[in-house]
């Protein structure tokens, strides 16, 4: 009986690794994209990885960087910071600032700020892995 327990274990842990690789792939596989300017594809792979890995704040805050900047759907966008913000509250703390504290000012200010850091991030990902740009 111990046996089939330890193996039910080890499944749902090769499982659960299995999950993580894929939404990884699909992650690097976005970076990519959106690094290149493929914002439709970039957004997609996103929201794959999402799938697998909901409680993931990098991959809400990526997506939503690709939604604003990419794509122009600052709805969605917002909302995708807003899901990454509750997840990761240093992800409010690093775009807080001290400008405007009201409405539409303090939600462009925001995105601008997450906008900035998610693109320097991606820009990061893609020299670490050697997959650099060339232009």
């Amino acid at each position: 009986m111990g046996g089939v327990v330890v193996k039910q274990g080890r499944d749902k842990w090769r499982k659960g690794d299995e999950r993580l690789e894929r939404a990884d792939e699909y992650a690097l596989e976005a970076d990519a994209s959106a690094f290149e300017g493929r914002f439709e594809e970039a957004e997609e792979k996103y929201r794959k990885a999402l799938e697998l890995m909901p409680q993931n704040a990098d991959l809400w805050a990526f997506r939503g960087i690709v939604l604003a900047g990419g794509l122009k759907r600052e709805g969605e966008a917002m909302r995708c910071w807003e899901r990454a913000e509750k997840l990761d509250p240093l992800i409010g703390e690093m775009t807080a600032g001290s400008g405007p504290s009201s409405g539409a000012e303090s939600r462009e200010l925001r995105k601008i700020v997450l906008e900035k850091s998610c693109r320097r991030r991606i820009r990061e990902l893609m020299e670490e892995t050697g997959e650099e740009k060339e232009g």
